[in-house]
């Protein structure tokens, strides 16, 4: 350092310039000499202060003193290690905090989807509070919506569509768990009651099978990620009603920021979804026996990934 650090303002207008290069990765030679020229402004904020009494000269060199200290002080970022990090940690301690709303919805979802079925079950009448009765008049001549989708509408235009749709309906399964997780409940109970409508109408006339045939390579995974989004939703709603030694909106924002790593992670498996059921579920070449086993071996990959299972020499942080 020299002896008496200089308070030239070229110098300073070029290190300033050099602070805000400095958000990117410097060199060696650079970094030295960023260092030198830090501890050299240091002495010029003193000096200006005690020795040339110019407040004006002082305050606009503490800024740049600021900046700079704010720049040395903040973490490398290394897009790759961050990437891993929310992949490895985030995701699964989300996972992990929420595990119980998750699977209230998953149960909710099932017993559901069980009474829609029960329901059209004894009365065929009732598939009508949750059907189209466009897609009810096709049923009942024989025909299912899901027979003509391939060679017929392009599969990424399929695809496309589907991942739009069902990312749209997760968002919105979280997004109204805002009302006191009520919006979520009436998701899932709409959601539920109409696959097991559906499920039991086509059965009841003789084309269940070819529905069922079209579901299991996506919709394994698809409707569990639409019950986790539900769960984040669930979770939304407890902190509003619970929000515990916290004001309500501290606690809701805390909740938001624990259920967005499975929000993402759910959007970005639903792309994988939206692929599958555009161009391998339509496909009438594709065997019942092969879209069970990408349906549920993607459904394994998917929970491993989601529960942090898949690294396990990776601890998870409490």
């Amino acid at each position: 350092m020299s002896d008496k650090p200089p308070t030239d303002a070229a110098r300073w207008l070029d290190f300033g310039q050099r602070v805000e290069q400095a958000k990117k990765p410097l060199g060696l030679t650079a970094a030295r000499a960023f260092l030198r020229d830090y501890r050299d402004l240091e002495h010029a904020v003193a000096q200006a202060r005690d020795q040339l009494g110019d407040s004006r000269v002082a305050d606009s060199l503490e800024s740049l003193y600021l900046s700079a200290h704010e720049t040395l002080q903040r973490p490398a970022r290394n897009a790759r290690a961050d990437a891993l990090r929310w992949l490895k940690v985030e995701v699964p301690n989300a996972f992990r905090v929420l595990r119980f709303e998750i699977a209230l919805s998953c149960a909710l979802f099932l017993g559901f989807t069980a009474l829609g079925w029960l329901m059209v079950r004894g009365s065929e009448d009732l598939a009508g509070l949750f059907l189209d009765p466009r897609q009810m008049d096709k049923v009942r001549a024989g025909k299912v919506w899901t027979d003509n989708l391939f060679g017929v509408i392009p599969g990424a235009v399929l695809s496309f569509n589907i991942m739009l749709n069902n990312i749209i309906v997760s968002l919105f399964a979280f997004v109204v768990g805002c009302v006191y997780g009520l919006g979520t409940l009436y998701i899932l109970a709409t959601n539920g009651l109409m696959l097991g409508a559906l499920l039991a109408f086509t059965y009841a006339h003789g084309v269940g099978e070819r529905l069922l045939n079209f579901i299991p390579a996506h919709g394994v995974v698809e409707l569990f990620i639409i019950c986790v989004a539900a769960g984040c939703g669930l979770h939304v709603g407890d902190a509003l009603i619970k929000p515990g030694s916290t004001t309500r909106a501290i606690a809701f924002r805390a909740a938001i920021s624990r259920a967005t790593p499975l929000l993402v992670f759910g959007a970005a498996g639903l792309v994988v979804c939206g692929l599958i059921e555009g161009y391998i579920s339509p496909n009438p070449a594709v065997s019942f026996a092969l879209r069970c086993g990408i349906g549920f071996g993607w459904f394994a990959i998917y929970l491993a990934v989601i529960s942090g299972a898949v690294w396990p020499k990776h601890r998870l942080q409490k």
